[in-house]
């Protein structure tokens, strides 16, 4: 019986720590780069960073590898689909270097992404 009590209590103690991780990645202060206003774009997860993000529309024709992608805490569960076209506007921000925020692929550009508007296309 003991072992099962400390079993929950570790499990609980786990969780709340991949809580304030996660609160963290949202709290840190960042560099505004510019500002989006009624962009398209499009919701997908982004499976390195365990992230939902907005990917945005490139409107450069000859453009084969490159993506602008968003990582972002500003998601709300209805706009949780990957794949699902949206409007969007905000702010693009810079992560810090201590953050080591690297690309899964060679052609995305990262940045975190406050949401200021968010609707379906």
């Amino acid at each position: 019986m003991l072992f099962v009590f400390f079993s929950l209590f570790v499990i609980m103690m786990a969780s709340n720590c991949k809580k304030d991780e996660t609160d963290s990645f949202c709290q840190i202060k960042r560099d505004l780069v510019s500002s989006i206003n009624n962009q398209e774009a499009f919701i997908g997860f982004y499976a390195k960073y365990n992230r939902w993000a907005v990917f945005f529309k490139i409107s450069n024709p000859n453009n084969i590898d490159t993506r602008v992608i968003g990582l972002t805490c500003d998601i709300s569960p209805n706009f949780q689909i990957d794949g699902l076209p949206v409007i969007v506007s905000g702010n693009k921000k810079k992560f810090n270097t201590i953050e080591n925020i690297t690309p899964q692929l060679g052609g995305d550009e990262l940045f975190y992404f406050e949401i200021l508007q968010l609707s379906k296309k």
